[in-house]
């Protein structure tokens, strides 16, 4: 169990990591301070979502990586913010049924190191 943690910790980049806690940290205070006054339903999805949200967020940028290739997309920064923030947001809800598929994979690629 400790080489499984070893591995997951060790297997994205230490900089992308801290950049996703801190967005799904962002993402669990927008969802903690908008959510009902009776936070003991919602504080432990809070809690696990912001945990698996790289693991998430990897998954996506790996589909996106796929489809799209290296492109550059100029677009305004009003759009752009939008939908970071709603990608985010959306992410961070989902985040409990796509970062067992990005862990999964991490493992599998990584676990001969």
């Amino acid at each position: 169990m400790k080489r499984f943690f070893t591995i997951l910790l060790t297997s994205l980049n230490p900089s992308y990591l801290v950049r996703q806690y801190v967005f799904a940290l962002l993402a669990a205070l927008f969802f903690f301070f908008i959510s009902p006054r009776d936070i003991t339903s919602t504080l432990p999805f809070l809690i696990i979502s912001w945990i698996l949200y790289p693991y998430a967020m990897f998954v996506y940028d790996s589909l996106v990586g796929l489809i799209m290739g290296d492109r550059i997309w100029f677009t305004s920064w009003v759009f752009t913010f939008i939908w970071s923030t709603l990608k985010i947001l959306i992410i961070f809800t989902f985040s409990l049924f796509l970062a067992p598929l990005g862990i999964l994979y991490l493992y599998f690629t990584h676990k001969n190191e």
